[in-house]
């Protein structure tokens, strides 16, 4: 199984699920445990790997989909959209891959100044 999406409110799983399967992903909402207030936590998860990577594409990159969801449940998708670009902003802008980055390209210059 593989998860996509948690939240606490059962009837946004439900939709949100339903918009997946109005765009031929088949997935499933699942009961997952308590969150630490003590609700239920509803998971929407793939039972294929395929199926997944098309769920991510259409929750996080594609404008369509979003555009086709309730603006309260568009408004769920484009704060886990915000937090997926964070991710990968902090990751890119990360202290160990600049260190890296100006690595690679003093050995890049050295390799052009001293022909090799």
């Amino acid at each position: 199984m593989f998860y996509l999406f948690n939240t606490i409110h059962a009837h946004q799983a439900d939709y949100l699920n339903s918009a997946l399967r109005r765009h031929g992903v088949d997935s499933v909402v699942l009961t997952n445990g308590l969150s630490p207030e003590g609700q239920p936590v509803y998971s929407i998860v793939c039972p294929h790997a395929a199926e997944a990577e098309q769920a991510r594409h259409l929750l996080l990159t594609d404008r369509a989909f979003i555009n086709d969801l309730h603006p309260e449940c568009a408004g769920e998708v484009r704060i886990l959209r915000r937090e997926n670009t964070a991710v990968l902003t902090r990751l890119l802008s990360s202290r160990r891959l600049l260190i890296l980055s100006g690595c690679a390209l003093v050995i890049a210059l050295c390799g052009y100044v001293f022909e090799l």
